[in-house]
């Protein structure tokens, strides 16, 4: 279930935090403006809104995380980018998030929903898939984040599904599937971490215990199911 945003404190960047956010507003402004149609633009047009986006955080202070990733969910999700471009806003994203600049749950929420619906132009397929790769690395670290697996069940049941169909796509590349495994292994290793320390999880565990010692059970030996 989704966090409702009227009930979810809105957290300002720490003060420590925001050089590094604009030192990777600058990294992904940079890339933008090496494609001639963000760059032809800003010289005719004045700053393309996505590339403004960007480069207002420069100019903020005081910043909410959902302010600080909202340019760079805009670069991710757009159908006009490319590939370098998503994969710079989604880089930036995953050391903000590895770095706690960006921790808050709403913010995660929001970045993990932008990440496996990202969009960018392909072109050669290599390329395409170390963006595919760079998608995978940041998905896994908002998961695995303090708050990662507090987002909601049906944001992170999407999230698992999103890696099971890449796992299935038959055009995927081996270093690809392998990624794409790899990441699924740490995502589900967190969420049932966190599920066994639920108030429940004692309690199932018990109730498994009691029921194996149970003499209504009868154990059946493993050859017993091998033909």
């Amino acid at each position: 279930m989704a966090v409702p945003h009227d009930e979810v404190e809105r957290v300002k960047v720490p003060v420590g935090c925001m050089e590094m956010l604009r030192e990777e507003a600058i990294a992904v402004a940079t890339v933008m403006r090496q494609n001639t149609r963000f760059a032809l633009t800003s010289r005719v047009k004045g700053e393309h809104e996505l590339l403004k986006g960007v480069t207002d955080i420069l100019r903020g202070r005081d910043l909410t995380e959902e302010e600080a990733v909202a340019p760079f969910i805009a670069v991710m999700v757009s159908s006009e980018t490319t590939g370098s471009m998503t994969g710079a806003a989604l880089a930036a994203t995953t050391r903000l998030v590895d770095s706690r600049a960006v921790s808050s749950q709403l913010a995660l929420q929001q970045l993990l929903q932008a990440v496996v619906s990202c969009q960018f132009e392909e072109t050669d397929r290599s390329d395409d898939e170390l963006v595919i790769m760079q998608m995978l690395e940041a998905v896994t670290a908002v998961v695995t984040s303090p708050q990662g697996t507090a987002l909601g069940s049906e944001c992170l049941v999407h999230t698992v599904e999103t890696l099971v169909r890449l796992l299935a796509e038959p055009r995927c590349s081996t270093l690809l599937r392998h990624a794409a495994f790899a990441s699924l292994g740490k995502m589900l290793r967190r969420i049932f971490t966190d599920l066994r320390a639920l108030p429940h999880a004692e309690e199932d565990d018990k109730q498994g215990v009691a029921l194996a010692m149970s003499p209504s059970v009868t154990a059946r030996p493993l050859s017993a199911d091998i033909p």
